[in-house]
């Protein structure tokens, strides 16, 4: 068809309404052809048409005039297709750019993005920044198509930091690079990028967490997913990435997604830092060092969320706590246990083991029972001591915290013995840990969780509740839990000794210890069945009304996850349950996990400014004087590193 054709179809179209109430028109004929012929008839057709039209663009068109342009449209119907249509759009330009050796096609794609600020919000927000650079063609990935897209980045002359679709980027003045988010970076657009050739789809990340918290997905399932979906609806992209890329780059990505809501809910800070690169060595570094601080964030809030508008029941909400482990999602860990906490210290030294897995079998491996595979790439030195390989070295800090431990079960055996109890210094034959250790408001809302690396006896529960406090927790007057008579022998053995000293912590203990309802009828101790019963008169009616059953539900809803958190490793395994838990409780309490700024419009004063903590591997302090090894595979002969490290010695001392 030619130009002047063109011209004539189109001022024969446009001169009675002009273009958007032509647009229109075409588009509310569009969505009337799809109903029966016989739901709109004649005049009643043009009736509609014309009093929609008028309204939407206030004017007073007839009927006649709207039916001569619909009978148009009809006669040039091929004309209007062609004027709304850009389906060839991609197409044609990369046809012409192929064909041309077109090098500047990124400036063509249908979407073009710039920087989320324009000017440099590090050193000047005056200033503008000024040296943009397209980058390569990215994908947009939505969850049932891809669109090709440029993003342009800005870079600022002056600090060197560097600005993209959804944060800025700091190569120069860190010994690693970082990436810095904002809220108005994270909320800049629909979609959420940090590096790479994607750019997911915010409100495909969230999906995904939706149905983590309904469905339990997998990050592999959900991939599966995605490309499925793409496969069905647009065949060109369906090898655009292999299904284990993918779903590798959506963990990363989502875990720096929701850890950015997480803490743009419950913290105050303005910007986030983050490692540009997650791969595994910086990632665990970050997610280690940040975790206690990242726990405060999430007990403080959660413990208090009773001040803020939620669903909860306000008669029974935050009422009291119930404790119980959990032993289903328990994974291999490294048979070292020569790591105490000293953080708690009301209690002294506590063994709490290396969490960290063992190294891994080759598949060519040909002696699998060897010494090396029990150990993480911290202790696999061990393995290779000279004599009884197998023999434990214990740190004096440990051999304290055994022998407390040791009395504190000589004590507990001393009196009537109970069908219900834990105790601190159970092991099995292979090293797994004890699941996870979890701590539950009366409206179920998870407020503490630890993961259990060695067992779960009562100094253990005794330094969980005190963590959740010294984080900035206030726990409920009132706690259930299973072994609830040990628990209370324990605390009145210890109590106020130098095992469990007095202060102000320890004074925020629970004053109510009761055995829950599900547990009760298992004990056989006199006091099992009176004051430590639920119902007794002892406890002022505190626990009536709650459902003491509230974890046992919980671990039925976790269970179904122990497939899924067996095959994290530490220190991805804690930080995948607080986003889990945290988004749980958004779920339960109808709090929208990007409710950004609700922590410290309610708990300024209480929450924390940012802070790191030394990792096992930094703190490690072994007797043996070993020097922690980097986070490789390798295997290294301890005594060859032994023999070298002193000659080195030898040699500062002669010079």
């Amino acid at each position: 068809m030619t130009i002047e054709k063109d011209m004539e179809c189109f001022n024969l179209l446009t001169k009675d309404i002009g273009l958007d109430a032509l647009l229109f028109l075409v588009s509310i004929e569009e969505q009337i052809a799809l109903l029966p012929a016989t739901i709109l008839k004649g005049y009643h057709h043009i009736q509609l048409v014309t009093s929609l039209i008028n309204s939407r663009f206030n004017t007073q068109y007839s009927h006649v005039t709207i039916l001569s342009v619909r009978n148009n449209i009809d006669l040039n119907r091929d004309f209007i297709t062609r004027l709304r249509s850009s389906s060839n759009f991609d197409v044609f330009i990369k046809s012409y750019c192929q064909e041309n050796n077109f090098s500047f096609s990124n400036l063509l794609q249908q979407r073009i993005y710039l920087p989320y600020t324009l000017t440099c919000l590090n050193c000047n927000p005056t200033i503008p920044l000024e040296v943009f650079q397209p980058i390569q063609s990215i994908r947009l990935l939505e969850y049932e198509r891809i669109q090709l897209a440029t993003i342009f980045k800005g870079t600022c002359k002056k600090c060197k930091y560097t600005y993209g679709l959804s944060c800025a980027y700091n190569h120069h003045t860190t010994a690693v690079p970082e990436i810095i988010v904002t809220v108005p970076s994270l909320s800049h657009t629909p979609f959420f990028h940090v590096s790479g050739d994607i750019a997911f789809s915010r409100k495909l990340l969230e999906q995904y967490s939706d149905l983590l918290t309904i469905s339990q997905a997998p990050f592999h399932g959900f991939a599966k997913l995605i490309l499925n979906s793409i496969r069905r609806y647009q065949p060109e992209e369906k090898n655009f990435v292999s299904h284990r890329s993918l779903a590798d780059r959506l963990q990363n990505v989502w875990m720096k997604y929701e850890l950015c809501r997480f803490r743009f809910m419950l913290g105050k800070e303005t910007l986030i830092k983050l490692p540009y690169s997650f791969e595994p060595k910086l990632r665990d570094y970050y997610f280690e060092s940040n975790f206690d601080y990242f726990y405060h964030l999430f007990v403080t809030f959660w413990t208090r969320h009773k001040h803020v508008q939620t669903s909860c029941d306000s008669k029974i909400c935050s009422k009291v706590m119930i404790t119980d482990g959990h032993s289903k999602p328990r994974r291999l860990i490294c048979s070292y246990d020569d790591i105490v906490d000293n953080s708690i210290e009301e209690m002294g030294p506590i063994n709490i083991g290396c969490p960290f897995t063992p190294i891994r079998k080759p598949s060519n491996c040909t002696d699998p029972d060897h010494l090396r595979y029990k150990y993480c790439y911290l202790h696999q030195h061990l393995a290779f001591l000279s004599g009884n390989s197998d023999r434990k070295q214990y740190s004096v800090q440990l051999q304290q915290a055994l022998e407390i431990e040791k009395e504190d079960i000589q004590y507990l055996d001393q009196l009537d013995h109970c069908t219900v109890y834990r105790r601190d210094c159970e092991d099995v034959r292979k090293c797994k840990s004890f699941g996870l250790h979890l701590t539950f408001l009366s409206c179920g809302v998870v407020i503490a969780f630890d993961e259990a690396i060695r067992s779960e006896g009562m100094r253990k529960v005794t330094r969980h509740l005190l963590r959740a406090i010294k984080h900035g927790g206030i726990l409920p007057p009132g706690i259930l839990y299973d072994a609830a008579c040990s628990l209370k022998l324990h605390w009145q053995r210890w109590k106020g000794t130098t095992y469990l000293k007095n202060s102000i912590d320890t004074e925020q203990l629970p004053q109510h210890i009761a055995i829950d309802k599900f547990h009760q009828k298992n004990h056989v101790r006199a006091m099992c069945q009176d004051i430590m019963r639920y119902d007794h008169a002892s406890h002022n009616g505190i626990f009536t009304d709650i459902d003491t059953q509230t974890a046992e539900h919980f671990f039925s809803y976790l269970t179904k996850f122990k497939s899924i958190l067996r095959c994290f490793s530490y220190p991805r395994s804690i930080i995948y349950c607080l986003l889990l838990f945290h988004l749980y409780n958004c779920d339960i309490t109808a709090i929208d996990p990007s409710s950004y700024g609700i922590a410290k419009t309610h708990f300024y004063t209480l929450i924390k400014n940012h802070y790191t903590t030394d990792t096992i591997a930094s703190s490690l302090n072994d007797v043996i004087g070993y020097v922690p090894l980097n986070s490789s595979n390798e295997i290294y002969e301890f005594e060859e590193d032994k023999q070298r490290e002193t000659e080195e010695e030898m040699t500062e001392k002669d010079a």
